[in-house]
């Protein structure tokens, strides 16, 4: 096991010297390969000379010094960026965990059970059984309500400050934090989170230390900050749109769960499934959850999103592919391919695409097909761009798949009864937005 360790460190002569002999003392018995990275930040004491000193006892103790004041959040992006090993995290400069305790945490890491780890004083506690002053635990639980309603992050303790996770999930998330205060770790889990990475809560007993760096009038940056962080990230990844499925809390969610209801209705449990431009595999996941034993494929044109969909549903077996040319190989019970027709361009695009669905249904099969309406297209989408670039992310850039031409029905029906479908259900669902047609194969 390889560790780097991240340990931010605003004025703190007082303690450092005794916290990290501490973690200098534990690490090495559990990891095979250690750095600690001590990021001095803006500090107007000796916090850097007696991190100095303690460098030449441990010759895996680095020092970043950096002169100005950047935040707690800033520090660890600093010290997040130098390191190196396979497993990384950083812990507070107040030695108050208990560090026996993240064995376990450490180890499920190590094996790859989960990708993210949080160290939480408030797992399966109550108010009265954490320790901490009265009033610190009244803003953590505020804190956590805000972050729940406003992000949507189901964890008992955000800001603990002992989190560890895999490089390859740090590699892999946006990088352009809104957050660079205390609020830097909803900001961070955030982006695991709606990245489907597998994030486990792991409770760790804590103590209160006095000389804390944080004080009340933090709260009043760290609320701005989150409803920063809330207005400009781009919810586009396969835990937003399982949320959306799942809460349905704005329009959109509902508009999502309603399609998703739709055509999980006409799939029937057992034998197979193939979903052509499944994206970050959210409707696979959903076909493995509420259908017994059903065996779960996915097809997508974009790598990133295939790595997605394998994250969110191991149980699945996804593929890069391009549906002009497809050929997985095998034939399904049910092939899905939803608001993906009418992006390639009409004429022997299209009718590739077509026949390349067509070869995948097996025998008995059946083809479920979404295509956005004409008001869709010409009304509704142009409205919702305004919307969504002026009002609900105006400081986040949109590529926006350019769809060619409305795909009428009638052209599907019409093409699949040449080669022996019958239809099962031809409707618009969603007041008319989309244009949903069930085709059975001879």
């Amino acid at each position: 096991m390889n560790l780097s360790l991240i340990v931010p460190a605003y004025n703190e002569e007082q303690r450092i010297v005794a916290t990290l002999e501490k973690y200098c003392a534990f690490f090495p018995k559990v990891v095979d390969q250690l750095e600690v990275i001590v990021v001095v930040n803006g500090s107007t004491d000796k916090t850097l000379a007696r991190v100095n000193e303690c460098r030449k006892k441990y010759p895996f103790v680095r020092t970043v010094n950096v002169t100005e004041k950047i935040g707690k959040g800033g520090a660890l992006l600093v010290g997040l960026h130098a390191a190196r090993h396979s497993i990384m995290g950083f812990l507070d400069a107040d030695d108050a965990f208990e560090l026996d305790r993240l064995r376990p945490l450490l180890l499920e890491l190590e094996n790859g059970s989960v990708d993210v780890a949080i160290a939480s004083k408030w797992k399966d506690r109550s108010f009265w059984q954490v320790s901490e002053p009265f009033t610190r635990k009244v803003m953590s639980r505020g804190w956590n309500f805000l972050t729940r309603r406003v992000l949507g992050l189901p964890f008992r303790d955000t800001q603990a400050g002992a989190k560890f996770f895999r490089k390859e999930a740090w590699d892999t998330i946006p990088k352009k934090f809104m957050g660079r205060g205390f609020e830097f770790d909803v900001d961070l889990l955030d982006r695991f989170y709606y990245q489907a990475y597998r994030i486990k809560e792991f409770y760790v007993p804590s103590k209160h230390r006095q000389l804390s760096t944080f004080s009340m009038k933090h709260s009043f940056s760290m609320f701005g900050n989150l409803m920063r962080i809330a207005r400009q990230k781009r919810p586009q990844s396969p835990a937003h749109y399982y949320r959306a499925y799942s809460r349905g809390t704005d329009p959109a969610h509902v508009f999502y769960r309603v399609k998703m209801n739709k055509i999980l209705s006409f799939i029937r449990s057992g034998g197979s499934f193939l979903d052509c431009g499944c994206g970050s595999g959210v409707l696979p996941y959903l076909v493995s959850k509420k259908k017994k034993n059903m065996s779960v494929w996915g097809v997508d044109l974009r790598e990133d999103q295939v790595a997605l969909a394998r994250r969110l549903c191991p149980q699945g077996t996804f593929k890069q592919g391009n549906l002009l040319t497809l050929n997985v190989g095998r034939k399904f019970d049910v092939v899905n391919c939803s608001d993906v027709i009418e992006h390639f361009t009409p004429g022997k695009e299209r009718t590739a695409v077509l026949e390349s669905l067509d070869r995948h249904v097996a025998a008995g099969g059946r083809l479920i097909t979404v295509v956005p309406s004409w008001f869709y297209i010409r009304v509704f989408e142009r409205v919702w761009k305004v919307v969504r670039n002026r009002v609900l992310h105006p400081s986040t850039s949109f590529d926006d798949d350019h769809i060619h031409e409305v795909v009428a029905p009638e052209v599907l029906v019409r093409f699949y009864r040449s080669r022996g479908y019958k239809v099962v259900y031809q409707h618009k669902i969603l007041l008319g937005l989309l244009e949903c047609v069930v085709m059975e194969k001879a």
